[in-house]
């Protein structure tokens, strides 16, 4: 007699990642750092020639002076500063995918989608998956709600945009680019790696603890707002065997947080 099915995050697994090692994984992220600085030189020149061949050199300065005015402490009133800190991240976001799709192509010899953990269908999230998910995305809320209040230094970034650029860009950088890269980065390249040497539980810690660090901010509380919906994410990569149920999750928080940041323009700005 077969046993009863339990139920699973997903009902469609995928084959194990490949190992890169330890001390090839360390690599990898030393030539994805490089490859991110190369692409984010490349995309900055393309920017710069586009502004200066369409609208010559006052284009450029004026780019040049809203990156040179960006400081964190006038972001709630400089429309200035918003445009070119959104601008940045969406920059940055943009060279972390293109070096991560360049470098996973050049070391995966044709299995560059199994080592960023992009593989199979969509699995599908069941109820527990989705509980998983939405006990996550309040905890988030509150966490960041009550570090805010406490510590108003406490992510300076969290500002509601003032015009409909930074709105766009902000919207592009925190729903799409930043879940993508983020996901294949953490629950895909480092993950997968880990994942082919340790065992469940380690790996998902590691990523979890790992993905919470590199999101210190200047109060060094930030990690504690998002420790929990990255381990809810490993764990999401570990039972589906894939990273694109992770990235939907992602998506789905940083969404939340986007719209709170319109509900607050809409409810205390005049």
């Amino acid at each position: 007699m077969q046993d009863a099915p339990t139920e699973d995050i997903s009902d469609n697994r995928v084959a194990a990642p490949r190992s890169l090692g330890l001390l090839g994984l360390l690599v990898s992220l030393f030539a994805l750092a490089l490859g991110m600085g190369a692409w984010l030189g490349i995309f900055s020149g393309l920017i710069f020639a586009a502004a200066l061949l369409f609208d010559g050199m006052a284009s450029v300065n004026a780019l040049i002076e809203d990156f040179d005015r960006l400081d964190p402490r006038r972001l709630d009133s400089d429309f200035g500063a918003q445009r070119a800190l959104f601008a940045g991240g969406v920059l940055i976001y943009l060279s972390a995918l293109a070096s991560l799709v360049t470098i996973a192509r050049l070391m995966g010899k044709g299995q560059a989608a199994g080592m960023l953990g992009w593989t199979g269908a969509w699995p599908a999230i069941t109820r527990t998956g989705w509980l998983l998910i939405a006990c996550a995305l309040i905890y988030h809320v509150v966490a960041g709600a009550t570090l805010r209040f406490f510590f108003p230094e406490f992510a300076l970034w969290l500002i509601p945009p003032r015009d409909a650029t930074a709105l766009i860009l902000s919207f592009v950088m925190i729903v799409i680019l930043a879940p993508l890269a983020e996901e294949l980065l953490f629950r895909g390249w480092i993950f997968g790696s880990l994942r082919a040497r340790f065992s469940a539980g380690v790996t998902i810690l590691a990523t979890a603890v790992l993905f919470a660090v590199v999101h210190m901010d200047p109060t060094g509380l930030y990690p504690v707002a998002v420790l929990v919906p990255g381990f809810v994410l490993s764990v999401i990569r570990e039972r589906t065997g894939s990273v694109k149920p992770a990235v939907l999750a992602h998506a789905i928080y940083n969404g939340v947080g986007w719209l709170l940041l319109l509900f607050a323009t809409a409810l205390f700005v005049r």
